[in-house]
């Protein structure tokens, strides 16, 4: 079975997740950029193992995007059995299902997630031109498949796949004790009794600016956000709002991050915006309750409200404070929060996002 995988860049959970799609077919990705210009070097820490990678090149659009007319040669490319677009919102993306839907060529669309927007009719009749129209459509959730089915695909054509960027043997299989936490934030120099993270690159959409506001009010927590070192903004607003307990780490990568969710209480995730949210999963992962904003696309498929974490309103302080007081109130709550993420998450592992896309390539060939 031979696949072609056009994407943007190549993630590290998407290069791990093609690697072992390529154990079950014979896979070609091709990726836009090499990395985005936006991301810490480091960021890029994979390798192509079981699959062929190819760098369209073109012209650079945006951070993560180019316009490459070199996907065109591969589209033409009748030894694929399955192409899979894996976007519809970049120039090369746009171009190429274009092309195959000007030449009724099947094709599978798969994205992260998404938020349907107010928006000009203008904007939406382009984007339900280019999200319509697929065989069949990959989705990562709740959020993902009511976006595609409000630009028109047909519902009945949606399939949900695990996002994730773990593999099984990655899953803890109870939360880690007190006194495992009490040693771990020795380790990482955090003398506070309870800790905070939060993990992100510092962009204005995370809103790291209501995590810090929160903070000031629990001055016994060390709030830890890794993702950078703090800029001026935040500094000036950790000055400002007086809350010295917040702490900023430089980017790390996930091996370097799991200390840091195991020494940890509570995670929060602040955005403003996120189409998925993948340090979501990873937090639950490793047994911790969550607080998430209703604007982290994964927030309704593993969040269970009261039982593992609360989703909040965007932009709201107060309840992120009010969900913090809830769960560093109380130890054994937050251990049985952090079971429940396990078992939410149990499922979201890189072995069943392969299953997923193998059943979905099935479908798309009639099996």
């Amino acid at each position: 079975m031979n696949v072609l995988y056009l994407t943007n860049l190549p993630a590290p959970y998407r290069v791990d997740f093609f690697n072992e799609l390529g154990k079950e077919v014979n896979l070609t990705v091709l990726y836009e950029r090499q990395t985005a210009g936006d991301r810490d070097a480091r960021w890029r820490s994979r390798n192509a193992e079981n699959f062929r990678e190819l760098y369209l090149g073109g012209v650079k659009i945006s951070a993560a995007a180019s316009f490459s007319r070199n996907v065109l040669h591969y589209l033409k490319d009748n030894s694929f059995d399955v192409r899979i677009i894996g976007g519809y919102s970049t120039p090369t993306e746009m171009l190429a299902i274009r092309y195959m839907k000007r030449h009724n060529m099947r094709y599978i669309l798969s994205i992260d997630g998404g938020f349907p927007a107010k928006e000009h009719p203008l904007l939406k009749k382009i984007k339900t031109y280019f999200i319509s129209g697929a065989a069949l459509y990959l989705g990562t959730g709740k959020n993902a498949a009511g976006y595609f089915t409000h630009y028109g695909a047909d519902r009945n054509k949606i399939l949900q796949y695990h996002f994730t960027s773990l593999f099984e043997n990655d899953m803890l299989a109870a939360p880690p004790t007190e006194p495992e936490k009490i040693k771990l934030k020795k380790e990482l120099g955090i003398c506070a009794k309870k800790m905070v993270l939060s993990v992100g690159r510092l962009l204005p959409l995370k809103r790291y600016d209501l995590l810090i506001e929160a903070a000031k009010d629990f001055p016994d927590t060390e709030v830890v956000i890794v993702g950078g070192t703090a800029d001026r903004y935040h500094l000036e607003l950790i000055d400002r709002m007086g809350a010295k307990n917040v702490r900023f780490i430089d980017f790390l990568p996930y091996s370097g991050l799991v200390r840091y969710f195991r020494a940890a209480d509570v995670f929060v995730m602040p955005s403003d915006s996120d189409v998925w949210g993948m340090v979501l999963v990873e937090a639950m992962a490793n047994g911790l309750p969550v607080i998430a904003t209703d604007s982290c696309g994964a927030a309704p498929d593993l969040i269970l409200e009261g039982k593992n974490g609360m989703i909040v309103p965007k932009g709201n302080m107060m309840k992120i404070r009010e969900g913090l007081a809830f769960l560093l109130s109380s130890d054994h709550t937050r251990y049985c929060f952090g079971k429940k993420s396990l078992s939410v998450i149990k499922e979201y592992t890189i072995e069943n996002e392969v299953r997923d896309h193998i059943q979905a390539i099935d479908t798309f060939m009639g099996r």
